[in-house]
């Protein structure tokens, strides 16, 4: 990844929008982690946090590490905060597959051939069931009813950013973390038959650990550490600030370089 990142990134002069990141190295200075792994949350498996700490371990043990366990503001909120933006933004793209414009056009189940029985056929036969969730969810947030909703949805999203860019080092937080660890789901990831039962609103907190460095355009990574009893693997997310690419990537490289289940891992 690293080496593909290494020949992406760097200023365009067709982008405006591009910028230089310079290349990091942690191999001869102290690193700070901060550890988010929150007491309350009740859905994080205990294997979970087994392979969490033995990773913490690990990398403290091989490497000039200082762990940190730490709190982020308002991160519990990240879920539905990315519902709510996440919902209202596929409503608006997906708002020209009709079927009349774009998208494969479909004869209305009737045999009526109205705009709406047209879009309506189109969308059901050609959408899976979480896109059209949210494009309904979307749709009623856009309204005048739901709109003060998506508002607060807005000044959620700042706040969160706000809480996890006050974690990191920087010219007024000389302490503050180099990175931060978590765990990138609460639990093993669900067979398919079972993530469909579960479905839209119950899946997306499986997601709870990722979409909060989303949100706040941070650079993240998850990598392997090791497998639950029922032999699925497990993953840590390293976060690092905007423009830290390269810190993230070599964190997460150390992170699976002195794991005790890399061998395990790599089979």
């Amino acid at each position: 990844i690293r080496k593909v990142f290494r020949e992406i990134s760097g200023v365009d002069s067709y982008d405006p929008t591009s910028i230089d990141i310079p290349e990091c190295n942690y191999d001869n200075r102290p690193l700070r982690v901060g550890m988010y792994l929150p007491s309350n949350d009740t859905s994080i498996e205990e294997c979970v946090k087994e392979r969490f700490a033995e990773a913490i371990d690990d990398l403290t043990s091989n490497y000039q590490v200082t762990p940190e366990i730490i709190d982020i503001p308002y991160f519990g909120y990240s879920v539905p905060t990315y519902n709510t933006l996440c919902a209202v933004e596929v409503a608006s793209n997906f708002a020209k597959y009709n079927g009349l414009v774009y998208g494969t056009k479909q004869e209305a189940s009737s045999g009526l051939k109205l705009a709406d029985d047209v879009i309506s056929d189109t969308r059901v036969t050609q959408l899976g069931p979480v896109v059209r969730y949210r494009i309904i969810l979307g749709t009623y947030l856009s309204s005048k009813q739901g709109r003060h909703v998506y508002s607060q949805s807005h000044r959620m999203r700042r706040a969160i950013t706000k809480g996890l860019r006050s974690i990191f080092r920087s010219g007024t937080n000389p302490g503050g973390c180099d990175v931060i660890l978590t765990p990138s789901a609460p639990g093993d990831a669900p067979t398919r038959g079972t993530l469909e039962d579960m479905g839209p609103v119950a899946a997306s907190r499986l997601d709870s650990y990722l979409v909060g460095p989303s949100l706040a355009g941070l650079p993240a990574a998850s990598i392997p550490i090791g497998l639950s009893p029922d032999g699925i693997p497990l993953g840590l997310q390293v976060v690092g600030d905007r423009g830290r690419d390269y810190e993230v990537l070599q964190v997460a490289e150390m992170v699976e370089s002195c794991s005790r289940h890399s061998d395990t891992m790599r089979d």
